[in-house]
């Protein structure tokens, strides 16, 4: 987070995590996130269990088959304290990648705040199978905080 400008330490906790995030702002100083989408995991790492590393299959035919864009744009609040998710695939997403990231309360908030009354979509479908990959023996969750 080099990059940031000083001062701009309440950006730090928020783009914690996000490493693959381009931040990008425009000439009213308004912030958005670039979030590349991707098919993501966890490698199985013998020494480290509990690595936070990822790793992004831009190859994925079943990821590309159902994503309908390759990037989320997420606007920053004005306040700088959190990303507004334009969709619900977005806000899955970020979700997923908070708890792949060991981060459980801000995936928790992020999907205490999802609400659908229609049936999901394919992208949201395809996203819940990226959910139940953190729980399966292959990639176990097995982390204190889980």
């Amino acid at each position: 987070l080099s990059h940031l400008p000083p001062g701009a330490c309440f950006l730090q906790k928020l783009l914690v995590g996000l490493d693959q995030c381009l931040l990008l702002e425009n000439q009213a100083q308004e912030l958005v996130l670039l979030l590349p989408n991707h098919d993501v995991y966890r490698p199985e790492v013998a020494r480290d269990p509990f690595t936070s590393d990822l790793v992004f299959d831009r190859a994925s035919m079943g990821w590309q088959e159902v994503v309908g864009t390759p990037f989320y744009l997420y606007p920053v609040h004005p306040s700088k304290t959190f990303l507004l998710p334009g969709s619900l695939s977005a806000t899955l997403y970020l979700a997923l990648l908070r708890i792949m990231k060991f981060d459980h309360a801000a995936a928790f908030t992020l999907i205490e705040a999802c609400s659908v009354d229609t049936k999901f979509t394919a992208e949201e479908s395809w996203m819940f199978t990226q959910f139940n990959r953190t729980l399966t023996s292959d990639s176990p969750d097995n982390h204190p905080d889980a």
